[in-house]
């Protein structure tokens, strides 16, 4: 749960129905097919290791429920946030968003990723470091 959420940024409702039926390889490697809101597919690239962890747990879903096919949403919510110590599932998508910004400078391609219709939406997940004002002001000055 803890990995789909920081490196690949699902949401607690994704990570719950995740099965190794949505594993898919392709030229660059591993992707999760993930179904989003409004039943809405993307494509998710993952980490090899992860993609063998997903097809270990398989054939089915990673997480099975007690009283349906997969486990709910808020049991994932609240193992995540018994995890992180109080902090919760969404906050590893902010992380996500985050780290996947900061490594491409690409809003667009994090708006895909997190499968947002809007990428203003996804402006309020990225945390701008403080590292990247200094360089502003650097890059201003006159030398």
């Amino acid at each position: 749960m803890l990995r789909l959420g920081a490196e690949a940024g699902l949401r607690r409702f994704e990570i719950a129905k995740i099965s190794d039926a949505d594993l898919v390889r392709d030229l660059m490697g591993w992707s999760l097919m993930v179904i989003g809101k409004g039943d809405v597919q993307r494509m998710v690239p993952i980490s090899d290791d992860l993609a063998g962890e997903i097809r270990a747990h398989g054939p089915g879903y990673i997480f099975p429920g007690r009283w349906g096919p997969h486990v709910e949403a808020s049991s994932v919510g609240k193992h995540l946030s018994r995890l992180l110590d109080g902090w919760s599932a969404h906050s590893l998508r902010h992380r996500y968003a985050t780290r996947t910004w900061e490594a491409t400078h690409d809003l667009l391609l994090v708006s895909r990723l997190l499968g947002h219709a809007s990428v203003e939406t996804t402006q309020r997940y990225v945390a701008m470091p403080c590292a990247r004002l200094g360089d502003a002001v650097s890059a201003t000055l006159i030398a």
